[in-house]
């Protein structure tokens, strides 16, 4: 399976640890500024990022005194939970028991969830005109 991308996100310059993806490498006048790729290019352009994710998964895990296994459910919540490769492989690898839910757009709880932690945070009043100010 090929999809396209638009060059518009590929201008900062995807990097994985041995392969760079370069913009010049393409007839643009003719490619309708779109490069083709497929899922498993993505992913190796974008295994750097997934080692950061996993590594974040594991210090929060060790931070909060919690082994994986004692996780009982994983909310997906952004827009990378969409990717295949973090559902399937990272979360599944690293939750096996836990039930993986994704209940809700992915992105809708994330502006939710930003929503209740703004209104729990301690807000400043000013003398002139008593707006809060977060």
């Amino acid at each position: 399976m090929v999809t396209d991308v638009e060059l518009y996100y590929l201008t900062s310059g995807l990097r994985a640890p041995s392969q760079q993806l370069a913009v010049e490498d393409y007839d643009l006048t003719k490619e309708n500024d779109y490069i083709p790729i497929t899922r498993l290019q993505f992913e190796t352009f974008a295994e750097n990022l997934l080692m950061l994710i996993k590594n974040n998964i594991t210090d929060a895990l060790k931070n909060a005194g919690v082994k994986s296994d004692e996780i009982n459910k994983v909310l997906y919540v952004g827009g990378g939970s969409r990717m295949p490769i973090i559902k399937d492989l990272l979360l599944h690898e690293t939750f096996p028991n836990a039930e993986h839910c994704c209940e809700q757009n992915p992105d809708e709880v994330v502006a939710v969830g930003a929503a209740y932690y703004s209104y729990h945070l301690p807000s400043f009043k000013t003398n002139e005109n008593r707006c809060s100010v977060i």
